[in-house]
């Protein structure tokens, strides 16, 4: 994090030293937390399937260890929210979709984020965390459906009717 600016005022010669200033530099960290909306209303796509992998600069996947266990995916929570259950050092990540949420076609792009100074907020509990939106979009299409009917004699075309019933389902 930037240190805050501080004054030295030297106003006479003197061999005294001046006060020591300690200025903390740690390493910045924060969380990264995603939304899953959908691309065409951005609304947040509140199903629990979505499920990513986060990525170094080196293209090393991240992982956390939470006791005894490490942990290299982050899944969505019932309101479409994945966050990194742990802070990350500043830096260059991509992130990757490995499941995506029933009805939605999958992001396959690599998404970039960067958590820095420039790219953080600060949560109400004063946490920094880098806030992305990922959208996913609904497969969409027509059906048009045309009946046509057999040449009869003993049928009166205005009484032709025909019903359609349309089927959908997942593989």
């Amino acid at each position: 994090l930037t240190a805050q600016p501080f004054i030295i005022e030297i106003t006479q010669d003197s061999r005294d030293p001046l006060p020591v200033r300690v200025v903390n530099n740690v390493p910045f960290e924060a969380y990264i937390h995603g939304i899953k909306q959908n691309g065409t209303t951005a609304q947040t796509i509140t199903l629990t399937s979505a499920v990513f992998e986060l990525y170094d600069s080196n293209g090393d996947v991240v992982s956390f260890k939470l006791g005894n266990k490490e942990h290299t995916k982050l899944s969505t929570d019932e309101n479409g929210v994945f966050s990194t259950p742990l802070k990350i050092k500043s830096g260059v990540y991509t992130i990757k979709e490995i499941e995506t949420p029933k009805g939605f076609i999958k992001w396959e792009l690599p998404i970039t984020v960067t958590v820095s100074n420039d790219t953080i907020s600060y949560d109400d509990k004063g946490n920094a965390f880098v806030e992305i939106k990922i959208s996913n979009e609904r497969p969409e299409g027509k059906v048009l459906l045309s009946k046509v009917f057999e040449e009869n004699e003993n049928l009166d075309d205005e009484t032709l009717e025909a019903g359609f019933e349309i089927r959908t389902s997942t593989p």
